[in-house]
């Protein structure tokens, strides 16, 4: 209920977009321009579509098929537990590197004061517009959550009052800018962030997302609307060199240009919380791919934007950040058709905070998270933990450490380590790929189209850090380092060895031909073991992954004198333990029950159908299923201690029966039964 929460496909659509757009898509292609609009384009063209849109989809889809986990669980269970221990620590570290520095970002945005050269205060009027509209957004969020859980209107009824709601905040957010300092603002972000990360994802995280994801379409929708109605003209040139100022093509272009393209982080979103919104698995597609072709647009209406103005003629206008150049251009298409320049600028700014804000939101969940799996194992039983355990996988013990960190490295700056953020976030992309590469393969899919994404994206990331690890290291042993270079250059050789050793396990594992189909002939071979000593097997090798305990009772009651003595029997020391180990295994999510009476042994199948029934039954002595001579139980899900539904068919009375058996069928129907347990966690997705 505070993670897990399943929700409609427009809800998890505009959580994921919302989250993983961010400034990326429009600060990437404004500072790559420089290498020309051609191979930018193409870039975001064939990245946005073959590379992220792919890693995007595969990284939820493994999510959902491993219970809502993340990419480090899935590291675990198909490449080890020191890949995933790596993997986990590297993503906490970088989810504190962004929030601190996003949340810098948005504090920037809604500070309602500047200081000029002189030392003058002056009031910004835009500022304190975008932070009483986003504290709206928080409010109405909340009041939308409810709205959204507990009332029963379809969907075009819920867009409506979301987009009622986004327009009375920005309304009032005109109207009455409120004016806050830099300081304040970083301490209420933080205080926001820390509620929205423990709350409950359908109470802020859903509605809120909802509700700027309609903000940030009607943008995208708007910068169309001007781009066709100004028809700017293309002031940059296809190409301008593989060198840039020191700056080569590649990897530069490809790191630069992350979101819009193929990011890493993104990787997080889908496994890390979008995952465990979904409510059908068909919505993955729709959701992942649809959000990242969404994103794509977006970066190719930036780079539109950054090649309708001349060379100087943004600075010149007084535009020097990219979000500021992106809110310009489209101010200057739209003013086209009447619209007021100074009202769309405003309004554009808002929407790229509203980006940061609700990236914001997803990134510190996604920190949280793990944290808590860094110390938990697949093996580790959460209901025995120690102390130490019970505290570190606590939400707001996580969620506590690493805001506070964050808050340390935005007060102390984090200036000094952002250059790497681009290499570190396409290195979490390589992992994310890796980890899903193999998934696919253990699980004997098809995943030959990740292939190629993750060698690029493996030579991009570690030629990136190898040029920078060259870099620094020839000035540390000329002109020397400063604190921040020196810092660059440790956290370079860290992600990079991180990096080679999780790839070089993986790549292992993706090539593991004769472990694999030995492992498989000797898991057949103590398959069939089992089923000759016992007649037990576990059925796990089918299309969902279900472990389902197959348990055969043969012959009659210990001691009972209806069958010779040569015949096989199943003794009750043997069935009870074993039915007792069965209930307890948490691991086994159904069971199926062959039970083979011999003969017409009637009363042996009575006797042991209804000490199932008493075992598994919450109705004791009330048998759950028999059948004559042939007995056979179906039992499915006995996890939950009721029955959620019973089908019977009853059969007529064979007059071979002995008389008390004739007797006691009249006063108890006696029929073959199929009995379904469901679990209520599972009860809603077993109606479909």
């Amino acid at each position: 209920g505070v993670d897990y929460v399943p929700a409609d496909t427009n809800v998890v659509f505009g959580h994921q977009f919302a989250s993983i757009a961010g400034a990326g898509p429009i600060n990437g292609p404004i500072q790559a321009a420089i290498f020309g609009w051609l191979p930018v384009m193409l870039w975001i063209l064939i990245g946005g579509v073959f590379f992220g849109a792919v890693q995007d989809f595969a990284s939820m889809y493994a999510s959902v098929k491993n219970k809502g986990r993340t990419i480090g669980y899935i590291i675990e269970a198909y490449i080890g537990k020191l890949g995933k221990k790596l993997f986990l620590l590297f993503c906490w570290l970088f989810c504190i590197l962004v929030v601190a520095a996003f949340a810098d970002v948005v504090a920037g945005t809604f500070n309602g004061f500047v200081t000029d050269n002189a030392g003058t205060v002056t009031k910004v009027a835009a500022n304190g517009a975008v932070a009483t509209t986003s504290m709206l957004f928080i409010i109405e969020a909340v009041g939308l959550g409810f709205f959204l859980k507990y009332s029963k209107f379809n969907k075009w009824i819920n867009t409506a009052v979301a987009i009622l709601l986004l327009v009375l905040a920005i309304a009032l957010g005109l109207k009455f800018p409120v004016y806050v300092s830099l300081g304040t603002w970083h301490i209420i972000i933080f205080a926001y962030i820390l509620v929205a990360s423990v709350a409950p994802v359908w109470a802020l995280l859903q509605p809120r997302d909802y509700l700027n994801s309609y903000l940030l379409i009607f943008m995208i929708v708007g910068a169309v609307i001007g781009v066709f109605a100004a028809n700017p003209s293309c002031n940059l040139k296809a190409f301008t060199s593989f060198n840039v100022d020191g700056q080569y093509m590649f990897p530069i272009l490809f790191v630069t240009i992350a979101c819009g393209a193929v990011s890493g982080f993104h990787s997080l979103v889908s496994s890390g919380t979008a995952s465990k919104q979904i409510k059908n698995e068909k919505n993955m597609l729709p959701v992942s791919f649809g959000a990242m072709l969404m994103e794509s647009m977006l970066a190719i209406i930036a780079l539109i934007a950054v090649a309708s103005f001349a060379d100087g003629e943004a600075a010149a206008q007084g535009l020097t950040t990219q979000p500021q150049i992106f809110a310009g251009a489209i101010a200057n298409f739209l003013s086209v058709i009447g619209l007021p320049h100074s009202l769309v600028f405003t309004l554009i700014n808002l929407a790229v905070s509203a980006f940061a804000l609700t990236s914001l939101d997803s990134v510190a969940r996604v920190g949280r998270l793990s944290f808590q799996e860094f110390f938990l194992d697949s093996d580790t039983d959460e209901e025995n933990m120690s102390p130490f355990l019970k505290v570190v996988t606590n939400k707001y013990f996580a969620t506590i450490i690493t805001l506070v960190l964050a808050y340390l490295l935005t007060k102390v700056g984090y200036a000094e380590i952002w250059p790497l953020f681009g290499s570190a976030n396409q290195l979490l992309s390589v992992l994310a790929l890796v980890a899903c590469a193999v998934f696919l393969k253990k699980t004997k899919r098809q995943g030959c189209m990740l292939w190629i994404p993750m060698v690029f994206m493996m030579a991009v990331t570690f030629t990136a850090l190898g040029m920078t690890i060259s870099k620094l290291t020839k000035a540390l042993f000329t002109t020397g380092l400063d604190l921040g270079n020196t810092l660059q250059l440790i956290f370079a050789v860290l992600l990079l060895i991180l990096g080679v050793l999780v790839a070089i396990q993986g790549v292992k594992k993706l090539f593991e031909k004769n472990d694999e189909k030995q492992k498989e002939l000797d898991r057949r071979e103590q398959e069939n073991k089992e089923i000759k000593e016992t007649g037990e097997v576990t059925l796990d090798q089918n299309r969902r992954n279900h472990k389902i305990e197959l348990l055969t009772i043969i012959g009659e009651v210990e001691g009972h004198d209806a069958a010779p003595s040569q015949s096989k029997t199943t003794k009750y020391e043997h069935v009870l333990p074993k039915l007792a180990m069965i209930e307890d295994d948490e691991e086994i999510e159904g069971l199926l029950i062959l039970l083979n009476t011999v003969g017409g042994d009637v009363e042996a199948g009575l006797a042991i159908a209804e000490m199932i029934a008493f075992l598994l039954c919450s109705e004791a002595g009330i048998p759950s299923a028999f059948r004559w001579q042939y007995l056979r139980i179906i039992l499915l899900s006995c996890r939950v201690r009721r029955w959620s539904s019973i089908r019977s068919a009853p059969t007529a009375c064979s007059s071979a029966l002995p008389r008390r058996t004739a007797i006691w069928k009249r006063s108890r129907t006696v029929s073959p039964v199929l009995s379904l347990h469901i679990p209520e966690r599972h009860r809603d997705a077993s109606k479909s």
